[in-house]
């Protein structure tokens, strides 16, 4: 399989000395080259291989190059995929009909080197830019997704209690304006809550966050997530257990390291039931220190683990008293945790808990995750 900068290509050709010309050339300047020697392998391997780019000859025994990019276009699995054709010089009416039936660019043979090697990349880099502004357009759709409709839900439901508030102060009792008043600022911070998450992770897009990494103490962010949550866990009747050890420390920025461990302590409350646990837990890997967040809740479903950190299919649901969320939070841990050469992952069973870990330097020589 293709790796994330190393592009991968596939070569479909029936003649062997063709096939070992273009994979000496691509192999040498550090492309990953597959090939097939007939139309129906190099559509199987298409499906199986997602290659950046496929070099595809046009006269081929069986299933010719024409029959073959007209079946790649038509499936949604390779349909992105350019194709390059190979032709021979005197094929001028195939040039015309390999556009017509999807193709991007052609070579002619016997092969020109430098021509093949400039080709590709042109159309890989062309592939992959397409990729990112589809991507970029997909996090745009879906930021703006959020602030039209969780944001404007939640306000809304803050608009709304204020103003039967304001009607009912008369005829109210002080424990109920009390009461209505709580409701309003605890639905005000979840909604600035989610601001800040949609601003943290628009700053994190554009590039603009500022970066300070340093030397912090894990054990100090920590303590000022556990006293962030305190009322909440009052309310849910939740203990937090923050078992990270004085002293531990990590190489990254101060304010995104809160943000992150925020987030996932946030989520661990949402989702815990009224007298559960959530801890806190660090512990030293070699040139990382690994932290931790465990609760015992509600747990997440299989089909939703792999949305969990994909902005363009966030997955959030209400929490155990019906807490709301956008579910970007994981989404922005995640580009924080990069952003400081870290990892994250989680571990969930339904119905018994989750525990959501991450990774940070120890100290500023180690190099980024790969």
């Amino acid at each position: 399989m293709k790796t994330e900068d190393k592009p991968l290509i596939l070569v479909i050709d029936d003649i062997p000395d063709n096939l070992q010309v273009v994979y000496h050339n691509l192999d040498r300047i550090g492309y990953e080259v597959s090939i097939a020697d007939r139309g129906v392998k190099g559509l199987e391997r298409a499906r199986a291989i997602q290659p950046d780019l496929i070099l595809l000859d046009i006269m081929m025994p069986g299933m010719d190059g024409f029959e073959v990019c007209r079946h790649l276009k038509q499936s949604p699995e390779t349909a992105m995929i350019p194709v390059i054709f190979l032709t021979a010089k005197d094929q001028n009416d195939d040039i015309v009909e390999a556009f017509k039936c999807g193709g991007v660019d052609y070579i002619i043979k016997p092969f020109n080197v430098m021509e093949l090697i400039a080709r590709v990349k042109t159309h890989v880099a062309l592939k992959r830019s397409r990729e990112a502004l589809m991507q970029a357009n997909a996090s745009k759709d879906r930021f703006f997704s959020i602030i039209s409709h969780d944001t404007k839900a939640v306000l809304s439901g803050v608009i709304s209690l204020a103003e039967m508030t304001l009607q009912t102060m008369r005829q109210a009792s002080k424990e109920e304006i009390q009461e209505d008043l709580d409701s309003i600022l605890g639905t005000s911070k979840k909604l600035y809550d989610m601001l800040e998450n949609l601003l943290d992770w628009a700053t994190v897009q554009n590039g603009t966050m500022a970066f300070r990494p340093d030397t912090v103490s894990l054990s100090e962010i920590a303590e000022m997530v556990y006293d962030l949550f305190q009322s909440k866990c009052v309310s849910k009747k939740l203990t937090i257990e923050n078992q990270i050890e004085e002293g531990t420390i990590a190489f990254a920025d101060h304010d995104m390291a809160l943000t992150i461990l925020r987030n996932l302590v946030s989520n661990a409350v949402k989702f815990s039931n009224e007298g559960g646990i959530v801890t806190i837990s660090a512990e030293r890997s070699g040139d990382y220190v690994e932290v931790a967040v465990t609760d015992r809740g509600v747990g997440i479903p299989p089909e939703a683990m792999d949305k969990l950190f994909n902005i363009e299919e966030s997955f959030s649901t209400e929490g155990t008293s019906k807490e709301s969320g956008s579910g970007l939070g994981l989404v922005l841990c995640r580009d924080l945790v990069l952003r400081n050469n870290g990892d994250i992952k989680v571990k969930s069973t339904l119905g018994e808990g989750t525990m959501f870990a991450f990774t940070l330097p120890v100290e500023a020589s180690v190099k980024a995750v790969s």
